[in-house]
């Protein structure tokens, strides 16, 4: 971690390029994981129309359903995440600059700087605490209803085609994908701190 006295040799232009490379790293994390949960909702969505009645476990497609449907409403919150990529790559812009500002003893601009972060930060603070509540629903909601579809595969014996057996690929596919994209999110997160530690430089001796 940079002193505060380090931001006094970083430009403001090498401050934007880092804010514009962080924007983009959260938009590029925000659409894979947007999309690749829509796709995969899409599917069980249209799979829970294919039970048949006869099935001997028939809300096994109110358990498809509502997975399907949790998941493709995560993929439009990550979707609008990243859309708004931009709001907390310029936050951290300007509380960067407020912290440069105000060691260089230009007081007035650290000032406004800071003015920003609150302008700015508020609303997005708003938003991001109502997509990580819809994240949380989103999780506690295919939990439990994993955990009511497991309680149905004893029952579905006759007429449920291969719903028992999907239902097990569905619960390792959702564990997969779940550990990819923290992969994926690490991997970018470790890059922009590289990055930081690049262009922010240590306090000198």
């Amino acid at each position: 971690m940079a002193d505060r006295g380090a931001y006094q040799r970083v430009s403001t232009e090498k401050l934007e390029e880092l804010s514009d490379k962080m924007a983009r790293i959260l938009r590029l994390s925000g659409g894979i994981q947007g999309v690749m949960w829509i796709v995969i909702g899409a599917v069980l969505i249209w799979y829970s129309t294919t039970i048949a009645e006869t099935c001997s476990a028939p809300q096994l497609h109110v358990v498809y359903l509502g997975i399907g449907i949790a998941d493709c409403f995560e993929g439009c919150s990550c979707l609008a995440t990243a859309a708004n990529a931009e709001a907390p790559a310029d936050l951290l812009q300007h509380a960067i600059l407020h912290h440069k500002y105000e060691n260089e003893g230009r007081k007035e601009e650290s000032e406004q700087q800071m003015d920003q972060v609150v302008h700015d930060g508020t609303p997005y603070a708003l938003r991001a605490i109502a997509t990580c509540c819809g994240t949380c629903i989103c999780f506690i909601t295919v939990l439990w209803l994993f955990v009511w579809g497991s309680s149905m595969l004893p029952q579905a014996t006759s007429g449920c085609g291969d719903a028992s057996t999907i239902f097990g690929a569905v619960l390792v596919l959702h564990i997969v994908v779940i550990l990819l994209l923290c992969c994926i999110s690490q991997v970018l997160q470790n890059s922009l701190k590289s990055d930081f530690a690049v262009s922010i430089p240590p306090p000198e001796p």
